[in-house]
């Protein structure tokens, strides 16, 4: 199989790996001959129509807290006594009647009935915000996060109230934070761009939409169909999916829905198989600044990672949160 690619200089590769890092990322030369030489039939075409990314469905929702204990931090759904979801039930319906003081005195005793019902205190922050009290509806807010710092929503309405504040470089941190700790919420995304316009900053919005598909037969041939830019992308996901014993080789571990080295491996190949003489597609462009600035990592987990798995953000410390965060700023978004 003869296929022609463009490459840069075979270092590019190693710039991929930290210096502990025992696992070999091949580069496209080596992707191809691994094809060729498997004794796996891989049939290679070209992709007949567009692939469109749909990450609707991939909602993170506000009903799990984080947890401290000697060895760090753990996740959980609030399982909230009786008598505080009865007085959240009493906050709601009065909420929804739009009685305001009345909501919030039933939200505050839900916390009283129970202390670890976190949740609760952003939505007294947002009774406060109603009535067009900003500085107590940011105190609560604060709280909210200052408890449970994965509360999304309380990231997100405190960004609107520094906002509407004037507060615009609290407000910019709040939202991208919000942003991450819920990567496809439609209506997140709109106060971040609000936010970010009026801090002189523009959002590219584009997801990372690799043009291939795999498929395998019934007498077990491999297909792979690619667009131009994804081809050694493609065949070396082929590799990791189908080729017997490769994944492991390179450390995937069993029940794994993600692998940092096999996507680091991916994009090695994607970037030394690009044509400099074409246009670059954003993922390209992108992950070129994200190389020079070492922030492959980040543009793994936002590009990559959170798309399709938004919850993995609850499990990120606050260092990768704001390491995020300015690779948004400093790279993913333009001034």
């Amino acid at each position: 199989m003869r296929i022609a690619f463009f490459t840069c200089s075979l270092l590019l590769s190693i710039l991929f790996l930290s210096a502990q890092q025992e696992v070999k990322i091949h580069t496209p030369a080596e992707i191809i001959k691994m094809v060729s030489d498997s004794k796996i039939a891989y049939e290679i075409n070209q992709l007949q129509s567009k692939i469109e990314p749909d990450y609707a469905e991939k909602l993170n929702y506000n009903d799990v807290y984080r947890r401290y204990d000697k060895d760090g931090f753990s996740t959980a759904k609030y399982k909230p006594t009786d008598a505080a979801l009865e007085a959240n039930h009493k906050a709601e319906e009065a909420f929804q009647g739009h009685n305001i003081s009345e909501a919030r005195k039933y939200y505050r005793e839900a916390y009283e009935k129970d202390s670890s019902f976190y949740m609760v205190m952003t939505y007294i922050g947002q009774t406060y915000g109603l009535e067009k009290n900003p500085e107590k509806a940011i105190e609560w807010y604060q709280k909210a996060i200052q408890k449970n710092y994965i509360d999304y929503m309380a990231h997100w309405f405190l960004a609107d109230a520094y906002d509407d504040a004037g507060r615009l470089e609290e407000a910019k941190k709040e939202i991208l934070i919000a942003h991450i700790l819920n990567r496809n919420n439609p209506r997140i995304l709109t106060s971040l761009k609000i936010i970010l316009s009026k801090n002189g900053i523009n959002y590219e919005n584009w997801y990372f939409s690799p043009q291939y598909k795999l498929d395998k037969s019934p007498d077990n041939k491999i297909s792979i169909e690619y667009e131009g830019n994804w081809l050694i992308y493609a065949l070396t996901k082929a590799l990791w999916v189908y080729e017997p014993g490769y994944a492991e080789s390179m450390g995937k571990k069993d029940n794994t829905l993600f692998n940092e080295y096999e996507e680091k491996e991916a994009l090695a190949g994607m970037l030394m198989q690009a044509d400099k003489k074409k246009s670059e597609i954003p993922e390209i462009r992108i992950l070129k600044k994200a190389l020079d600035k070492k922030m492959v990592q980040e543009y793994i987990f936002y590009e990559i990672l959170l798309p399709q798995y938004p919850v993995a953000a609850y499990q990120f410390p606050e260092v990768m949160v704001n390491s995020i965060a300015d690779y948004l700023l400093h790279i993913r978004c333009s001034k």
